[in-house]
């Protein structure tokens, strides 16, 4: 998704796709685990405070009627009863009656307040307050209470200290049935936010990837062609622009230095032909001294290897021209390999070397430059023949399938080291330069091929072994409505 194949294909954990989505999936999961501790306080927050205002208003009703029946303990005993088993339904009530020494008077069967080793009630508990929270111990378990204490007063004079308080359990189990359940649906959370990171980023590199693609056809014969703008003015857009304006730049700049090549090999052009016919003329004069003709014929040599340097570069300057990649033709792909091969068969004697064809005897079309394809041709049978060994042969395949033409020529040459193999096709690139300069060699032949096949959309590939010759193999396209035909004679 993030760029080509070998990257999707590649370990994605160190793209930025998985990193992204690792940290959108961090930082869901962190908000989810802080909004998750915000609601728990307040749950806890409000729970406690609901459960003090219900304190305060049964204090206030009990307090009332202890004030009213003060001198009868157990019509108030009765009513202490009464209401902790009506309100035992949903939470667990604790009322108490103490003395101003802190003495109990009366009690809840349920309510056990905490006390010192003395066994006298904590004077801390004694004293008029908000709301205070106890964690008392009993022989079977540890319950946390929430005690409220008022003293009862009447006509100024002290009555008792009135305390009410209740069972956190329920409480308790809520946010803990809270937290069990954040627990529970965590796992879930961080699924599905490993999914939307994932969706998310793939949403916002696609327009990468596509960027990737284009980059990765931009090539020097086709340096018009631009990234797309999406018109978001964003930084992809800002990226984009950038690397179009580079492209500009480069395609300026290789249109100047193409333009120079051209230049430079037309003023060549002229004065080295105007020099190769002037020394065929001094040649040609049987009165001139044998010294001279020694030194003319090693320049005449000079010089035809320099206009061969020449064309070349013309060749060259002519493919990467895209109007001229456009302008193709029907051509017999099968007619010219014979007609090539037949023209090389003298060179190939002259050498010592067997050159022989085994091309399929039916028309075989292909889209192309006819020029382009007998320099294709020439360029191999000629390296395939330089490079031979005297005694050695070269063979010309043709072949085609469903959709390709095969052109392949195998020589018993000196063959191409595994390593040199993936740059004989660059540029004045030569494996031996003193060997290849002295048979007449620049470096030039075999680019001149790939620059060829890759115009016409096909493949080439080579074989080779040291000491044993090489095989070269050219796949072209054939002529889409002449496929048809295939293998019908």
């Amino acid at each position: 998704m993030f760029s080509k194949k070998s990257l999707v294909k590649g370990i994605w954990f160190k793209s930025i796709g998985w990193k992204l989505t690792l940290w959108y999936a961090s930082l869901f999961m962190l908000s989810i685990l802080l909004i998750s501790f915000f609601l728990y306080q307040r749950l806890e927050f409000q729970l406690h405070q609901e459960v003090d205002l219900f304190l305060a208003d049964e204090m206030n009703e009990f307090r009332q009627f202890v004030i009213e029946h003060q001198d009868n303990l157990p019509l108030i005993e009765r009513q202490m009863q009464r209401e902790s088993a009506a309100i035992r339904k949903h939470y667990q009530m604790y009322y108490g009656i103490l003395d101003a020494k802190g003495k109990t008077i009366l009690q809840s069967s349920e309510f056990h307040l905490p006390v010192s080793k003395s066994r006298s009630v904590d004077s801390s508990i004694l004293v008029d307050s908000d709301v205070k929270e106890y964690e008392i111990n009993d022989e079977k378990d540890t319950y946390v209470v929430r005690i409220a204490t008022r003293s009862i007063q009447s006509q100024n004079d002290f009555i008792c200290y009135l305390q009410m308080g209740m069972n956190l359990a329920r409480i308790e189990k809520t946010l803990s049935n809270y937290c069990k359940n954040i627990l529970l649906i965590s796992p879930m959370f961080f699924i599905l936010s490993l999914a939307g990171g994932l969706f998310l980023a793939r949403r916002n590199l696609k327009p990468i990837s596509h960027i990737i693609q284009t980059v990765s056809r931009i090539t020097v014969s086709n340096l018009k062609e631009r990234l797309p703008m999406r018109g978001t003015g964003d930084e992809l857009d800002g990226l984009a622009q950038t690397f179009n304006q580079m492209i500009e730049r480069l395609d300026q700049a290789y249109q100047k230095l193409s333009q120079f090549s051209v230049d430079v090999a037309h003023e060549l052009r002229t004065p080295v032909t105007s020099l190769i016919g002037e020394i065929e003329v001094a040649l040609s004069r049987e009165s001139l001294p044998k010294e001279y003709r020694t030194v003319l014929s090693s320049n005449l040599e000079e010089l035809t290897r320099l206009m061969s340097l020449v064309n070349n570069l013309l060749f060259l300057s002519k493919n990467e021209n895209p109007e001229q990649v456009k302008d193709r033709k029907t051509i017999e792909l099968n007619e010219i390999a014979h007609d090539i091969a037949e023209l090389f068969k003298p060179v190939a004697e002259e050498t010592n070397v067997t050159l022989s064809t085994d091309i399929l005897p039916i028309p075989i079309y292909i889209s192309g430059d006819k020029w382009r394809i007998e320099q294709l041709i020439s360029n191999l049978l000629d390296n395939a023949i330089r490079y031979n060994r005297p005694g050695g042969s070269v063979i010309v395949s043709l072949n085609q399938n469903e959709r390709y033409a095969e052109l392949i020529v195998r020589d018993t040459g000196v063959g191409i080291s595994e390593e040199e193999q993936a740059k004989i096709f660059d540029r004045f690139y030569r494996a031996d330069p003193s060997r290849s300069w002295n048979s007449g060699g620049f470096g030039l032949g075999l680019n001149i091929v790939k620059s060829a096949v890759e115009d016409y959309s096909g493949t080439i590939s080579v074989d080779s072994q040291l000491g044993k010759g090489s095989t070269f193999t050219i796949k072209l396209p054939l002529q889409s409505h002449f496929r048809s035909s295939i293998l019908k004679p």
